[in-house]
């Protein structure tokens, strides 16, 4: 998922799926700022911006997302089918291992 729509669907104070239930107006707004600029070089400093701020403020608890995360054990327990990138996906607070 592209950062843009991350951001949008994630993190903004009114965003569909913020988990974390993060609210800065001042970060809503330097994100509209930064998805305006034109210029590739410039909109990259701004989204670098965005970023940081959400590195040294923001509710989440990682520094990243991969692309996919993949693992197996057959210890495993409690991991349920979903679609990616809906609510349901990647829930490890209901998996445990035996």
């Amino acid at each position: 998922m592209p950062i843009p729509t991350y951001i949008s669907e994630r993190l903004l104070t009114d965003a569909p799926q913020n988990a974390t239930a993060w609210e800065r107006r001042d970060f809503d707004e330097a994100f509209a700022a930064a998805r305006a600029v034109t210029d590739d070089a410039a909109r990259t400093r701004a989204y670098r911006s965005v970023q940081t701020t959400l590195r040294d403020r923001g509710g989440l608890a990682l520094w990243a997302h991969p692309e996919w995360l993949n693992a197996v054990s057959r210890s495993l327990r409690g991991v349920k089918e979903a679609p990616p990138n809906t609510v349901d996906w990647a829930r490890f607070d209901t998996v445990w291992l035996d």
